[in-house]
């Protein structure tokens, strides 16, 4: 497929204070942003500070899915990018994508939950159940 997004303004911190300095320094607008942009991976917790932070979440499994926000659609929202077999650095398209489309992906193919925990920034599944 086309490539839809490499990797070329991507902040990866390796460390918790790396990540938490970051966010301390720069604006509480632009750092509300980052923390909601922000994911945790086999690099630590990074943050796309391109169009990449615009790329949504929808599952791969069907049954996950659903477009919640329109009560009329409950369709199965599936993913439409996808990073590429051979690098993890770029994002490749599915499908032909239309103009005005949203760009999603499947979170689970590059999320490690347990990274968040262990940077001392919460547990995402007592996160989960709590909503």
């Amino acid at each position: 497929g086309e490539v839809v997004w490499r990797a070329e303004f991507e902040a990866c911190f390796v460390a918790p204070h790396l990540y938490r300095e970051f966010v301390g320094a720069v604006s509480p607008l632009l750092a509300c942003d980052i923390m909601e942009w922000a994911y945790a991976g086999a690099d630590g917790i990074c943050v796309d500070l391109d169009p990449g932070s615009h790329i949504n979440h929808a599952s791969a499994d069907a049954h996950q899915g659903y477009d919640y926000g329109n009560p009329h659609n409950n369709l199965p929202l599936l993913p439409n990018v996808a990073h590429h077999n051979t690098s993890e650095e770029v994002m490749v398209a599915l499908r032909e994508i239309q103009q005005g489309e949203e760009i999603l992906s499947d979170y689970s193919d590059f999320e490690d939950f347990g990274v968040w925990e262990k940077f001392g920034l919460g547990n995402w599944e007592a996160w989960k159940n709590d909503v």
